[in-house]
Parts: structure tokens; sequence; C-alpha cells
């Protein structure tokens, strides 16, 4: 546990920005479908850093849009892993905040409106449409969409064998997890008897996974945005195989068609 950009908060303070909202919208499920994939021997450890496909440590403020990092943060990686000649790009946020009228921009949101939203209009890039932390009105420039999502995947809640799989092989996915006890996380694996293994409150971005050699505990390694002065670096561990906190409850990833 450690003093920071939180310590000075309540506790409704703090939970005011843990605003992602856990699937619940029928009329979106035809365009989401379970993963159909091989599973050959996976890596006895993967970590997307180390192949330059995660884009920096990013901070949403005190605006509740963990929703929208987790969702470009996926994007931003799937991208890079398919058009590697292009370099890696950092998406809009901004952009689903203003223009996503599904979701509720720094009141909260799900990942998989945030998908379909980008299905129908394309993918602008931060520096077009820079993230100022609060809903404005949409600015939304058809000539300026970079990237074009074809689809989405949504795994089966609770599945994390698939969702190893798919961090595994395919690259940097979408999940959420209960963080009302995340807030002074320092360094080390997180385990919390607290927290839900049901329900999810903040959207992170699975971005590889290991074992920690001292304890022998399987952890994930998750992006967060809240700052590279946050956790170790912006990241944290935590642990791997037991749903913790309910991390692999909501988890969605683009299929292969970004172009």
């Amino acid at each position: 546990m450690a003093v920071n950009k939180f310590t000075d908060l309540s506790r409704e303070e703090y939970l005011s920005i843990l605003k992602h909202q856990s699937s619940s919208r029928p009329q979106l499920k035809a365009k989401i479908h379970r993963p159909s994939l091989e599973k050959p021997d996976l890596p006895n450890a993967t970590d997307w850093r180390n192949e330059g496909a995660v884009t920096r440590v990013k901070d949403q403020g005190s605006c509740g849009s963990c929703w929208a990092f987790s969702v470009t943060g996926t994007l931003e990686s799937f991208d890079y892993l398919r058009h590697k000649e292009k370099g890696l790009v950092e998406f809009s946020e901004q952009q689903l905040l203003d223009c996503d009228l599904v979701n509720d921009a720094c009141n909260g949101g799900e990942e998989a409106p945030a998908m379909e939203y980008f299905v129908n209009y394309g993918i602008e890039r931060e520096d077009a449409y820079p993230y100022v932390g609060a809903r404005g009105t949409c600015q939304y420039n058809e000539s300026a969409v970079y990237a074009k999502l074809e689809n989405y995947i949504q795994i089966e809640p609770g599945d994390e064998e698939t969702l190893l799989t798919v961090v595994g092989f395919l690259g940097p996915t979408s999940v959420a997890l209960e963080a009302s006890g995340l807030a002074f996380y320092s360094q080390g694996i997180y385990t919390s008897s607290q927290c839900s293994q049901t329900t999810t409150n903040h959207a992170v971005l699975a971005v590889g996974y290991d074992v920690d050699e001292e304890t022998g505990l399987d952890y994930w390694i998750i992006k967060n945005s809240w700052g590279a002065d946050w956790g170790e670096d912006g990241y944290f561990r935590i642990r791997r195989g037991e749903n913790e906190c309910a991390i692999a409850m909501d988890s969605v990833y683009p299929s292969f068609g970004i172009e």
C-alpha cells in the first residue's frame, strides 16, 4: 500500500471514478460472439510490452472513463500487431466520451457499446481528437478516421482459460474487475478476499501474464489508466486462475478486421 493521488480522496470520491458498467444490453449481443480458438501450448509467460505493442500509460483523471481507455488500449495494440509498418498509434478516448451516446462519458460505460460505436463510425487518433476528460460536443470527422473496426468478440463471462489463450496468442485484451480496494496498490501481486467475483466496476487492459518465482503465484499483467505514477509504473499485477476480483467476467477484444 502506498501514499498516492488517491490518499486525500474520500472513499466516495474514489468510487466515483470507478464507472465501468457490466455488460447488460441484450440488443448488442448479435454482434458479440464467442471465440473458437485452437489451444496449442501456451507460452509460459507473455508480455506484449516487450513486443512494442502497448502504448504509454494514460491518465483518465477524475472522469469515470476507464471503459474508453480499456477499449482504445486493446484497439491500439491489435492495430499495431496487424500493421507494424505503421507504428504504434494512440487512439482517441475523447471521441467516445463525446460521440458514443449509448455510454455516459464520465458517468460510466461498457466496452461492448464502445466497440459498437467504432464499428459504425471508425476510430480517430488521439492527436486528432485529444482527451479533455469531460463530455463535450461531438467533433467526429469522417475524413480523420484512422482505422475501421470490423467486429469484436466478448469472451464468455468467467472463462479465464479462454482469456489466457487470447492474451497469450492474439494480444492485449480489454478486461474489468471489482477495484474498490485497489486505490493504494503500490507493487506486488494483488489479491483480495473482500472483492466481488461476479461484478465489476473498473475497466483495464490485460497485456500479459507470468508466474512469480518466489511465491509460485500465477498473475496477470494489467495496464491501468491512472497515470504512470500509480502502482508499478502505471501497471499492476493480480492473481490469475481464480477469477480474482472478477477479472475474467467482462472481457472483449477486436476481431481481426481492423483496417
